[in-house]
Parts: C-alpha cells; structure tokens; sequence
C-alpha cells in the first residue's frame, strides 16, 4: 500500500477554496536565453524537485462532511508526466505567451497526479520558456518561488545536477543559490517589508499570539470591517484568466525613488498599485474621489530557517489602499502610515489561525468564511525579492522570471511583484469578466513609478550631445 501522510488543517483550506473560476495555483513564467533540452530538463527534475516529497504525491480525500486529506504517494512516479511540450509562431513572442499563460491559468490541475504541472515552450526566441503551475495546497508562494529556483545554479558551468545519495537533509547541490536566496530574503532593501519583519524576528509572531486582547481586536476587525466599495472589480467572476506583465524596471531606479522620499521600497510600490488602480479605475468611469479598496497581502509567519520547508506558513494581511488619492506625496506618505501600522498588528498571525480553523471545519463553513472575507477585499498584493545574480537552468541564463498570484472567493485580480537580477517585473493576472484589459494596470504602474522618479528624484536629463 502506498505511504500516506496527512494534510495539514491550513494546506486543507487552500485546496478546498478551489473554484472552477479560482483555481488555487501559483502560475510562473521563466524563458532562457538560450534553449534547454528536453533531457537536460527531467534530468533536473529527477535530481532536484523530486527530492521534495510533495512533488511526487497526490491528494486523496477520504470521508464525507468531516473528511480527512491525505498526501499519497505515487508509485511508479515519471516526471515526464507532468511536462507537457509546445511552441509558439514567435511572432510576438510576449504577446503569445501571455496569452498561454491566460489559457494555462484557467486549465484546472490532474487531480490524479501530483498538483504540478510544466509546460515547456521550444523556441521563445533563441531560448525556451516554461511556464509552471503549482497548487496552492503544496505550499505558499513564497516557499514554492524558492524551491523553483532552487532548480538552477549561479554557475553556467553546471549543466547538470550533481548525483546525491539520499539524504533527510537539504541536498548540497543548492548549497549555491541557498545562499543567494537567503541573502536576497532577508535583505533590507528587499520589497517586502512586512514579510522581512517577521522572518528576521519570526518569535515576535507568537508574543503577538499572547496578546489576547489585541489579538481578538484584530480577529473583530478582520470579520466585522465594512466590505470593499462595488467597484467593477466586484463583479461576478467568469472561468477565463488573463494575464499580462511589465517590461524589467532597473531596481536601482525603485531604491532612488525610495531614497528620495525617505520610504521603503515596498511603500514605493503598494503606493505605485495603489495609483496604478486608481488611474484605471477612474478612465472607465469609476467615481473615485476619497475611494479606498483592500489588498489581501500574504506575510510570511514560518519559524523554520529553511527556506524550501513545504507547507502553507502565512498569514494575510488586509491594507487599505489611497485610490482615490491622486496627489503623489499625499498618498505615498499616506500609504506609509497605513502599512506601519499594520506592522504593528497580529493581523498576520490572526488570519492564519482563521485558515487554520476553516481546514479542519466542513467544507461549507470554509465556503462562507471566505465569501465574508471576500467582499473585504478586492484584490491580493504580493511582492517576492528574487536573487540579484542572474540563475542558470541547465546551463541557460535566466533572462526572465515571473509569476502570478492566485486568487480566492468572489476576488478577480492579483498583482505580483518581482524582482531578478536588480530588474523588477510586475505580473497582473485578472479575471476576464472583470478587468479584460490587464496590460492597461501594467502600463499605469509603469506611468506611477515614472510621476515618482519625476517628483522624489528629479526629471530625467538626456545625455549631452
């Protein structure tokens, strides 16, 4: 009989908050400079990602209203299964791939195999793109960015991985990009601060837990909150997703705006989202004067110091974001004190416990806590720093890497902010019925962090003939 494993009560919820116009997936998107070969890829998948158990079991539900969840083991498991090879005309190589990415993101995942997929894209250019779905049940966002990349070196020499006996410890072939990942995530200059707070000092979460009063201040807060205005994002969802993202922005060109208006990064660009939304909003015809929206923001509350440890360890945290707030120094000091104070708050510790509760309650009580939750907010916000060294897959470098944040309940956009290699990309997935047009979001960050450079650094000077 095949091992089974339990699933955790929080990984529970993830997966039951599945819906046919949410899927619970973290979608990424990598393309190389120069193409990989089929081969070159299992044979990573074999030696690397197949040493995470998760990778190589499916979801078995056993039991009726109070069923119990079980991670199973696959036997006879080929990681050929889960890749699936295609191309594009490359005619307009962003255009088509976002476009796949929009199909991929609503194709629901096998649920009779591990809840992965790779689809393997010959000939973006002279490379190859993939673009890898990953159900949220496996682990949060920020864990499963770290174990994809843990799947590349910062060596281009190392085009393939070493043999490794088994071990119970982390393999020492991601000794490298460990270190590089464990350097970008607790970096100050990182573009999650909320996040960084809580990895650097992750026992400060439970001396939260132990404020029962602020605690149970937060909990009425997190339920009792007035919904989000009925904007058009608040519109019944359909089953199509779309995606779109940015061209790379230079990080050096955020930390200068950050430098000159004497905030984080990260208030730099929930602020820029913040004015991104605003702008779109306002074109189609939305009143947003004094207009305020929520954005669900994962932060990260694991304990462990390693950081491929499977399993969902994050809380959400609700901020209200200044959309209607046109005047750019207003809002970014706005923007500030409203993120500071939440820092201050076990809001993230909070929600956590309520997904905690909802995996082990019947599936319909889950249903209705996060259709409550869900008329809170209107959209979710990430942001993951990415190594500042440019990775090698296979022995390819790495020119692009993006992703897409899932989205649950009556909530239809999701904006996601990288950044590889001292470049920043913003992805923004949406559902179509919703937002048809998400490069317009891409283009008004774009057009945000430009008012910024202008105001906090000074207009751009052409060079001198």
């Amino acid at each position: 009989m095949a091992r089974r494993e339990l699933m955790s009560n929080v990984d529970r919820a993830w997966l039951r908050m599945e819906e046919p116009s949410n899927l619970m997936m973290v979608t990424a998107l990598l393309t190389t400079k120069e193409k990989v070969l089929y081969d070159d890829l299992l044979e990573l998948l074999k030696e690397r990602l197949m040493k995470f158990d998760r990778f190589r079991q499916r979801v078995i539900l056993r039991g009726i209203i109070f069923e119990d969840t079980y991670w199973e083991d696959v036997p006879f498991f080929d990681p050929a299964d889960h890749v699936t090879r295609t191309s594009i005309a490359n005619e307009n190589p962003r255009d088509e791939l976002q476009a796949l990415a929009g199909t991929l993101m609503s194709t629901p995942l096998d649920y009779d195999k591990p809840l992965w997929h790779i689809t393997m894209i010959d000939d973006v250019r002279e490379g190859t793109g993939f673009i890898i779905r990953l159900h949220h049940c496996i682990a949060d966002g920020n864990a499963l960015v770290r174990v994809l990349l843990s799947m590349m070196t910062t060596d281009k020499k190392l085009l393939k991985p070493e043999k490794e006996a088994e071990s119970t410890e982390r393999p020492t072939f991601l000794d490298p990009v460990v270190d590089v990942l464990l350097n970008a995530w607790v970096s100050a200059e990182t573009m999650v601060k909320l996040s960084y707070r809580l990895l650097k000092r992750p026992s400060q979460v439970f001396d939260w837990a132990k404020m029962t009063i602020e605690g149970g201040f937060s909990l009425g807060r997190l339920v009792l909150r007035w919904p989000d205005p009925k904007t058009m994002l608040k519109q019944k969802l359909q089953n199509q997703k779309l995606a779109s993202w940015s061209w790379e922005i230079p990080l050096e060109r955020v930390k200068e705006i950050r430098r000159g208006a004497g905030a984080t990064v990260n208030d730099v660009v929930v602020t820029a989202a913040a004015g991104a939304l605003g702008r779109y909003l306002k074109a189609r015809g939305e009143e947003t004067t004094d207009m305020n929206i929520r954005a669900a923001i994962p932060v990260d509350i694991r304990q462990s110091t390693d950081p491929f440890a499977m399993g969902n360890k994050f809380g959400l945290v609700f901020l209200s974001l200044p959309v209607g707030m046109e005047d750019l120094r207003e809002r970014l000091t706005e923007q500030k004190r409203r993120m500071d104070e939440l820092k201050n708050t076990p809001e993230a510790f909070v929600s956590f416990l309520v997904l905690n509760t909802m995996g082990a309650a019947p599936k319909e009580i889950e249903s209705l806590v996060v259709d409550v939750i869900g008329t809170k907010t209107s959209l979710v916000l990430t942001n993951v720093p990415g190594p500042s060294v440019p990775l090698y897959l296979a022995g390819c470098e790495v020119d692009n890497i993006l992703f897409w944040v899932p989205q649950a309940g009556r909530v239809g956009l999701g904006i996601s902010v990288i950044s590889y290699n001292n470049k920043v990309r913003i992805g923004v997935a949406t559902d179509a019925q919703i937002i048809p047009d998400p490069a317009a979001i891409v283009d008004a960050f774009q057009e945000e962090l430009d008012a910024m450079h202008e105001l906090f650094v000074g207009p751009e000077t052409s060079p001198s003939p």
